[in-house]
């Protein structure tokens, strides 16, 4: 881990074939980041834009590299990213483009969390009875490599007497079991920072090297110089450090954030090349406990777009507002499921993007757009969209039946999108609208929304096909956090065979409930028509196995 890098030039065709010679599961390869215009087909979510791919098949992706920036790979079948299946995507910018001058040499620091649990074992327990939760890492890791913590607390502390190397007990092993980033003195490197874990986010800090923020998932930002940065699983960050420390090792350290698990750490070691024979220093540690600079935590508004939105201020209120609880269930052995707008998101037998036109359970789509009858009522979740509508959507962040609310990393397929607004509690349409940056918000494909806070994004919907919108905790996915947007499906095209045969081409719609009544409700001015302008309320509920709901 983690797998081969794919490098590309903006506007290139990528063509990939992807040969799985696993004898018992599926997979699906997701391009994260990628646009995938014109090619819907390629976005490699299983059972949305595809079928699975089978064992012993192979299947080949071919799509355009947009846009340039960081971006990655990654299994996109239940919680199979835990097995690895993952590695760096990196699409440069054309040769003269203006918004991305920094012509230095390039480094990845590739980031993970490692469980000994395999990806089955852990999906088993998500969505069985009694519901078991994955639990923390073992081991964070950079570029492939890391040690697990219980081997760091001493010796093995596993079942298997033989998963920590017996090495991991001398002085100078576990420096020798890290990732090496390779510098020469008195350089600018770009550092691009992917983090591909399942769960943890982290934040990353370098020992004597402040580090400058200069892309953020594809977009140029200004330049803003931090001590250490918070990452979330699904986020890309590119940041310039300055090797003009005197010549040495230097530690590289991640820790987690949102979640207390003392002692995980991911290290890495920043070895310039004219050390002359200095020897890594095994003890060294950053020790961090709490980000040094607050706009690296939770303050996403500090990192501004060099490009401005140009888009009218106005907006229209939320169509509509209401939250539900879950009253009572039947005291049988719970499951745990995530919920929108008492919506959790399941897939269908066969994939969406093939029965696009047909109905599904919708969350919210103009006048119609009522939460599920029940809280925790299981459907395929979908909004449409016209091509070219400007939509809106206000994440809420509630809290759980146990009172604890969870920070969700929210990522969309086949667009990015503007941040133009967050905060701390309920989001109020009338007095928050005045805190929005429209002039010179990022421009990102994935976010993170706080624990008992909102965030607010604008995109246009200009891409015809069928895309996933899902919080990038993968547990979170898989019990529910999902929902698509459907575009033009009159535009797609034809399928690839990856959905032509699967079930032996069975494609028939699903059988879901409908509730759609087409929507002529806007808001025109000279930028663009806002059609679409919601709150998502999420919430983790415990449903019985024999529903009783209010």
């Amino acid at each position: 881990m983690p797998g081969p890098l794919l490098e590309a030039t903006e506007g290139d065709t990528i063509r990939l074939t992807v040969n799985n010679e696993d004898k018992s599961l599926s997979t699906a390869i997701h391009f994260h980041g990628m646009h995938q215009k014109e090619t819907p087909w390629m976005d490699g979510v299983a059972q949305i834009t595809q079928c699975p791919l089978g064992p012993m098949q192979s299947q080949t992706y071919e799509f355009k590299a947009y846009p340039a920036g960081t971006h990655y790979w990654h299994a996109h079948f239940s919680t199979q990213i835990a097995d690895g299946l993952t590695g760096p995507l990196i699409v440069h910018p054309k040769e003269g483009d203006y918004n991305d001058n920094y012509d230095v040499e390039d480094r990845i620091l590739f980031l993970q969390d490692f469980y000994l649990q395999t990806s089955q074992q852990q999906a088993t327990g998500l969505l069985n009875y009694p519901f078991t939760w994955i639990g923390n890492p073992d081991s964070l890791l950079i570029n492939g490599k890391g040690i697990a913590s219980k081997c760091l607390e001493g010796g093995s502390n596993f079942e298997d007497p033989n998963a920590c190397l017996s090495t991991c007990t001398t002085d100078d092993a576990p420096s020798q079991l890290l990732s090496t980033i390779n510098v020469e003195s008195l350089k600018t490197y770009r550092l691009r920072l992917i983090n591909s874990a399942q769960l943890i986010m982290m934040n990353v800090a370098i020992q004597d090297h402040n580090m400058t923020i200069i892309e953020v998932e594809g977009t140029i930002v200004d330049p803003k110089t931090v001590s250490n940065i918070d990452i979330a699983p699904g986020q890309r960050i590119s940041v310039l450090i300055t090797t003009d420390q005197p010549p040495g090792n230097y530690m590289i350290e991640t820790t987690v954030r949102e979640r207390n698990i003392p002692g995980l750490t991911g290290r890495a070691i920043l070895a310039y090349s004219n050390r002359n024979g200095i020897a890594i220093d095994s003890t060294l540690s950053l020790n961090m406990t709490e980000p040094l600079l607050a706009y690296s935590y939770r303050n996403g508004n500090a990192i501004n777009s060099t490009l401005s939105l140009n888009m009218a201020e106005s907006l229209p209120h939320p169509l509509w507002n209401e939250t539900t609880r879950l009253d009572k269930n039947t005291g049988e052995e719970d499951a745990l499921l995530w919920a929108m707008n008492n919506i959790s998101s399941t897939k269908t037998a066969n994939p969406l993007i093939g029965s696009a036109v047909a109905q599904s359970q919708t969350i919210n789509n103009s006048e119609d757009s009522r939460p599920g009858p029940n809280l925790g009522s299981e459907e395929t979740a979908v909004i449409r969209a016209e091509k070219g509508q400007v939509i809106e959507i206000v994440f809420q962040n509630a809290r759980a039946l146990n009172g604890v609310a969870e920070f969700h990393p929210w990522h969309m397929h086949g667009h990015s999108f503007w941040v133009i607004g967050r905060g701390e509690g309920i989001y109020d349409p009338e007095s928050d609208i005045d805190s929005y940056n429209l002039r010179n918000p990022l421009l990102r494909d994935t976010v993170t929304l706080w624990p008992l806070g909102w965030v607010a994004v604008r995109f246009v919907a200009n891409n015809a096909g069928v895309w996933s919108i899902h919080c990038h905790l993968t547990s979170h996915l898989v019990m529910g956090m999902a929902f698509n947007l459907i575009t033009n499906p009159n535009e797609i095209g034809d399928p690839s065979d990856s959905v032509k045969f699967c079930n032996s081409a069975r494609l028939d719609p699903p059988q879901s409930k409908k509730n759609e009544i087409d929507s002529t409700a806007s808001l025109s001015d000279s930028a663009a028509s806002y059609s679409f302008h919601k709150n998502l309320w999420i919430s983790a509920i415990a449903i019985a196995t024999s529903l009783f709901l209010w």
